[in-house]
C-alpha cells in the first residue's frame, strides 16, 4: 500500500517523535535499562524502539508532574507515587495490550487525533441501500436514515 503525502508526512512526524523520545530515554537510563532486561528475560525479545521512547516521554510527564508541585501539595497529592510512579510506569506501560490493539504514540501536546473507518451496511434493508454510509468519519452519522 503506498501512503499518500499526508501519510507520508505523519510517518516522518511519527519517526522523529520516536527519535526525540530516544533520545529522552538516555535520561532515565536508570528505570528504562531494567525495563529491558526485564523485557527481554520474559519475551526474549528486545523493547522495540517506539516502546521505549512512549514510556520515555511518560517517564518525563511524571517528572513534570511532580515538579508542578510545591513539597506539601507534593506529599498530600502524590505521596508515595513519588517513590514508586517511575517504577509502575516501566512496568505497567510496555504490558498494555493497547500497543498491540492501536497505533499508541507518543504527543507532544495533551490532545490528539484519533482515526477510524467509514462503517458501510452490506445489505440493503427498508430505506438503506447495501453500500451506504452507517457511520461517517466525516461526519458522525450517515446513510439514507439520517439524511431524512
Amino acid at each position: 500500500m503506498k501512503l499518500n503525502e499526508e501519510g507520508k508526512m505523519r510517518q516522518l512526524m511519527m519517526e522523529e517523535r520516536i527519535k526525540e523520545g530516544l533520545q529522552l530515554a538516555e535520561a532515565y537510563k536508570t528505570y528504562l535499562d531494567p525495563m529491558k532486561e526485564a523485557m527481554k528475560e520474559k519475551t526474549g525479545n528486545e523493547v522495540q524502539p517506539h516502546m521505549l521512547a512512549t514510556t520515555a516521554f511518560a517517564l518525563r510527564s511524571v517528572d513534570q508532574w511532580l515538579a508542578s508541585m510545591d513539597e506539601t501539595t507534593k506529599a498530600i497529592n502524590a505521596g508515595s507515587f513519588a517513590d514508586y510512579g517511575y517504577k509502575l510506569v516501566t512496568a505497567i506501560l510496555p504490558n498494555l495490550v493497547a500497543d498491540q490493539v492501536v497505533s499508541v504514540q507518543p504527543l507532544k501536546v495533551r490532545t490528539g487525533d484519533i482515526f477510524y473507518f467509514d462503517f458501510k451496511y452490506a445489505a440493503a434493508k427498508g430505506a438503506v441501500a447495501a453500500g451506504d454510509t452507517a457511520l461517517s468519519s466525516q461526519t458522525g452519522y450517515g446513510g439514507a436514515v439520517s439524511q431524512g
